[in-house]
């Protein structure tokens, strides 16, 4: 039985490590998601001009 346990609490560990695993690749996409959004900022600034250009 303890060795069982044992298997149980070392599947925990690989599971944690997993979740570890997949934290870091959703920081990862959340650092790509901030560089999309700095780039559609640019984007918005860009038409903000040219919607100013076009009022003129």
């Amino acid at each position: 039985l303890p060795n069982f346990e044992e298997t149980g609490d070392r599947r925990q560990e690989t599971g944690d490590r997993r979740r570890e695993t997949g934290d870091r690749r959703q920081e990862t996409g959340d650092r790509r998601q901030e560089a999309g959004d700095r780039r559609q900022e640019t984007g918005d600034m860009g038409m903000s001009e040219e919607v100013e250009f076009n009022n003129e």
